[in-house]
């Protein structure tokens, strides 16, 4: 059952214009929690004329009793194709002419599709909308916290008119959605497929528009490796070689120059350590200890949240210990190498380049929190600059002419 069956008549604008009609489309698998959070945040939604359509791809759990249970129009895949057709699915059978895409861990406000049409009512040469994660995630832990408001940062940063797209809460016409064939499939993972569609709607001629006022809630918990592998394989890589197929990188959102050049400094900083350990053995440690105290800080703050103050304590006591028993030990002295002050040179080129985020962060959390995640944020540079050199050559490999692969 459609959304608008339950509701009040639509409502007119102050100028008397209809109000615009939202086709809300989630894809979920294997989510119940969140998606249960994400439909009642949208049923406290302000807005009158939308529907819900849920697309469950191919769950094993209860999740299509979710939907069920909240009377939405619920499509079922019967096999997982991934969101991007999913999504494709769920606009082929939309009943209104505006397609709003939400992930089923994220959480609108009440005030957020009537954002959406508000934009499109007010700009008519808009063809697609998008907004960003709030400063509030929904998951405690440090690793949630610090990814989320990163891309809360990044997306406030940006530019208004912008090259991309994103589905984790973004709106777009849907004659324009189905003109241009919808996401592409060849994604069968949660990926890129938003960024290659705000691709195809900038080549076709296409407004896309970030709204900063529009902010939602991500309810997703990140924890290491996850993140990583997720970043890296679905989509650095992904990207890069959209990028490169492109032919250009433009200078917006993850892509400002001075993103690029944190991810060289980071690569140089690791460089800069791993040689000198080779030399000096006991340099490991400062590769090791800031990733094993994140480790240890993120798995302790999953479990157990506690007041400020006493992370506060407890953070400046372990500081505190760590600088004393390397100024007194021969561990401490074996530090003071060339090869640490270089390192130290481009960690602060690091902390130079990233002012605002850091200025933000340390506003929003706290300075401990800052020093907590600053080696998450190096450890992010240097992955995704490597995982742009792989992009590379796989790029380069795909365009080798058949020929040249045979032996001479």
């Amino acid at each position: 059952m459609a959304k608008t069956s339950a509701r009040s008549p639509p409502r007119r604008s102050a100028q008397g214009a209809e109000p615009i009609a939202i086709s809300v489309i989630v894809p979920v698998r294997n989510d119940p929690e969140n998606l249960e959070l994400c439909l009642l945040a949208l049923d406290a939604s302000s807005y009158s004329d939308y529907e819900i359509i849920v697309v469950d791809d191919a769950s094993i759990d209860h999740t299509a009793a979710v939907a069920d249970a909240h009377g939405v129009r619920l499509l079922r895949q019967e096999q997982r194709g991934g969101p991007a057709a999913a999504r494709n699915r769920a606009a082929s059978v939309a009943r209104h002419p505006y397609l709003f895409f939400v992930d089923a861990d994220v959480c609108v406000e009440p005030t957020t599709l009537e954002k959406m049409a508000t934009k499109f009512r007010h700009d008519p040469t808009v063809d697609a909308v998008f907004g960003s994660y709030d400063a509030f995630p929904g998951a405690p832990n440090v690793l949630s916290q610090y990814r989320n408001l990163l891309h809360h940062f990044v997306h406030q940063a940006g530019n208004e008119e912008t090259f991309s797209f994103w589905s984790g809460c973004g709106a777009i016409r849907k004659a324009v959605f189905l003109k241009l064939g919808g996401f592409d499939v060849g994604f069968d993972n949660a990926s890129v497929e938003d960024i290659e569609l705000g691709d195809r709607l900038r080549h076709a001629g296409h407004r896309i528009a970030l709204v900063k006022t529009i902010q939602v809630k991500h309810m997703k918990r990140w924890t290491l490796v996850p993140m990583i592998r997720t970043d890296i394989q679905k989509r650095a890589i992904p990207w890069t070689l959209l990028l490169l197929r492109q032919g250009k990188i433009p200078n917006d959102l993850n892509l400002r120059h001075s993103q690029r050049l944190s991810a060289l400094c980071a690569a140089a900083l690791v460089a800069t350590l791993a040689i000198g350990s080779w030399f000096h053995p006991s340099m490991l440690l400062l590769l090791l200890l800031p990733l094993c105290g994140l480790l240890l800080i993120d798995r302790w703050s999953l479990r157990r949240p506690v007041p400020g103050w006493s992370r506060v304590a407890f953070g400046s006591v372990c500081l505190g210990a760590a600088g004393i028993a390397l100024a007194t030990t021969d561990i401490g002295r074996d530090l003071l190498q060339p090869w640490t002050l270089m390192a130290v040179v481009w960690l602060l080129t690091i902390v130079a380049l990233n002012l605002p985020l850091y200025r933000f962060l340390t506003k929003n959390k706290s300075l401990l929190f800052l020093l907590l995640v600053i080696p998450a944020h190096v450890l992010y540079y240097l992955y995704s600059s490597l995982a742009f050199a792989v992009g590379v050559v796989l790029h380069l490999l795909r365009r080798r002419p058949p020929g040249d692969a045979q032996t001479h």
